[in-house]
């Protein structure tokens, strides 16, 4: 419907007065391999995270994110399941 996987709204109450907030969360699987993620606070739209996730294989991933304030990071994720 939206040219998006995956659309999320999560309300949240946050601060000491409680002020009610939601985040709406867009996710897109561009292929089999690359996953992209937006998240914005909607009260406050300068709140943007975007995450881009990148399977290199079954067990190692790797995550680049552009947090609210502006910070880029590159993470190596290392998956191992249990049975």
């Amino acid at each position: 419907m939206f040219g998006v996987s995956r659309v999320k709204i999560d309300p949240q109450l946050t601060g000491f007065e409680g002020t009610p907030q939601a985040r709406l969360t867009l996710e897109q699987q561009v292929s089999k391999d690359v996953t992209v993620t937006f998240v914005t606070n909607l009260n406050k739209t300068q709140q943007q995270i975007v995450r881009v996730e990148w399977d290199l294989n079954r067990n190692w991933s790797a995550v680049a994110v552009r947090d609210e304030n502006g910070i880029f990071g590159l993470v190596l994720l290392y998956k191992r399941r249990f049975k």
